[in-house]
């Protein structure tokens, strides 16, 4: 049985899900045809919400936790999509962490009385510095890549 429902819907051992109906029975039966109603065969089964977010008002507010664990609940590649929500933050996280770093390590490498002795020439340890930023820029992208396969 595959419930398409936004529903989670909870069944008892026994509990008669389905019923056949047969026509122009050619041999006498056992038992005559009832309906479900009169056999005591509930017509709609209980069911609760799937899902804590209902409505898309409900998703705009909720925590981006609660978000993830729906997600994960999506029977269908659910765990997948979580997953890879989970190391895209993961990745944003660490980008920023060098976002915020560079300028700092940049204006060190630039008025660096070691560095100026090395290379005379502001405008050449700007491209120095710029290379040096391509490079870890390139790493980074490199070692995202490597997460992602």
């Amino acid at each position: 049985m595959t419930n398409c429902s936004n529903r989670v819907v909870t069944l008892q051992y026994g509990t008669p899900i389905a019923r056949l109906f047969l026509y122009r029975l050619t041999s006498s039966v056992e038992q005559p045809y009832a309906t479900g109603t009169a056999m005591g065969i509930a017509q709609q089964l209980e069911s609760v919400p799937a899902s804590s977010v209902l409505t898309s008002e409900d998703a705009r507010s909720a925590p981006e936790r609660v978000l993830l664990e729906e997600i994960n609940r999506i029977p269908i590649s659910g765990l997948h999509v979580s997953e890879a929500l989970s190391r895209q933050k993961r990745q944003l996280e660490r980008l920023s962490v060098f976002l915020f770093l560079w300028p700092i390590a940049l204006f060190g490498f630039l008025n660096n009385s070691w560095i100026k002795q090395l290379i005379h020439s502001d405008f050449v340890r700007g491209v120095v510095a710029s290379m040096v930023a391509w490079a870890l820029s390139w790493f980074l992208e490199f070692s995202v890549k490597q997460l992602r396969d």
